[in-house]
């Protein structure tokens, strides 16, 4: 319901993630799940019909935490690398 709702009033494509969950999946699966899945969301930008230099992540409970952990370790150079010059 969420990502219907940022995706129509945002006017955004919005790639909703599953990942490993504990406990049964140890830490730091759900990490290397979210930074894998933006890597190949960024990857695979020209296929999925949307702009790779302009991705954003986000979440609510534990996926607004695996989402700040994405924008860091992309920010330290784990993640996708940014198009945009500053």
């Amino acid at each position: 319901m969420v990502c219907r709702k940022l995706a129509d009033e945002g006017e955004l494509i919005v790639v909703s993630v599953d990942y490993r969950l504990a406990p049964e999946h140890k830490f730091p699966a759900a990490v290397d799940d979210a930074i894998a899945a933006t890597k190949w969301i960024a990857g695979n930008a020209v296929q999925l019909s949307i702009d790779g230099s302009r991705l954003m992540v986000g979440g609510d409970s534990a996926g607004g935490n695996l989402a700040a952990v994405v924008a860091i370790a992309a920010r330290d150079g784990n993640g996708p690398r940014s198009q945009r010059k500053c």
